[in-house]
């Protein structure tokens, strides 16, 4: 289970993540390992404040995120977009004409996926119940937790997005640990503004 936050206001956003990753040694594997030695906050860009955090796994189709953003950043070089949203499609087109995405990768990926849909078929009906707890327990969370923590926040500076989040990750590490007998590793944190 990994611990991902991301604070932001009109002055920033600041990104905290443990270093949690699912590791499984090949595509067909169902026994996974949890590795707590991941970065998993990367800069999208070298020259502009762009970052991007990944979750889950350190991996895509089998190559190491890391790699696959080493290579974006290249390719991206000292090419802007006014939105995030711009950066994401960027990103989205580089990896659908990566090398590193080759038809084998992605047949692999569509069979995982096959195999994967038809396990949660078996489980439709628990996943349903699930589901609707899950939105009852979102909707009380958000309305006598979340939003009362959004308004707090909205004016925090930059230090105080940053310490915002990684206290956030250090409790869900902390209660993982109560709970699990586990911990996630070093918690990393980035803050970007406009102004970076």
């Amino acid at each position: 289970m990994s611990a991902e936050v991301a604070a932001l206001n009109c002055k920033g956003v600041a990104i905290a993540a443990d270093s949690a990753i699912i590791r499984r040694f090949s595509a067909a594997a169902t026994k996974k390992v949890i590795l707590d030695t991941a970065n998993k906050i990367f800069a999208l860009s070298d020259y502009n404040p762009v970052g991007i955090m990944i979750s889950g796994t350190d991996e895509y189709m089998g190559i190491n995120f890391e790699l696959i953003l080493n290579g974006y950043r290249k390719a991206l070089g000292k090419k802007s977009f006014k939105t995030l949203d711009g950066y994401a499609k960027d990103f989205v087109k580089y990896l659908s004409e990566s090398k590193y995405v080759t038809v084998a990768r992605q047949i692999g990926a569509l069979v995982d996926k096959i195999g994967t849909i038809v396990d949660e078929m078996h489980k439709e009906k628990l996943l349903r119940i699930k589901n609707e707890f899950s939105e009852y327990i979102q909707n009380y969370k958000k309305t006598n937790y979340i939003r009362p923590v959004a308004s707090a926040i909205r004016h925090y500076n930059k230090a105080e997005l940053a310490d915002l989040a990684e206290t956030i990750v250090k409790m869900a590490v902390l209660k993982k640990h109560i709970f699990n007998g586990s911990t996630a590793g070093p918690v990393d944190v980035a803050v970007m503004t406009k102004l970076d």
